[in-house]
């Protein structure tokens, strides 16, 4: 992770500008792939995904019970 973000910070302002060497860009989705492929990561994804369905269910659930579609009623407020 450390390599990865060193180099896209190294080339930020060119990435911005659409302006990264193949050889660059090559070095840097290389780096990407081999933090994604690291277990701790592949697990991290993969716990976040079963929380987001278990949340998911729990709030299906929740609005079978209420009545009510609680993910909407409970939506981001003003507030």
């Amino acid at each position: 992770m450390e390599a990865y973000q060193a180099k896209q910070n190294s080339l930020q302002a060119l990435l911005m500008l659409n302006a990264v060497s193949a050889e660059e860009q090559a070095e840097l989705e290389r780096l990407r792939n081999a933090f994604l492929a690291e277990a701790s990561v592949i697990a991290y994804f993969r716990a976040e995904a079963d929380l987001q369905a278990l949340c998911q269910t729990t709030a299906s659930l929740v609005s079978q019970h209420i009545g009510l579609d609680f993910a909407a009623v409970c939506g981001a407020g003003c507030c």
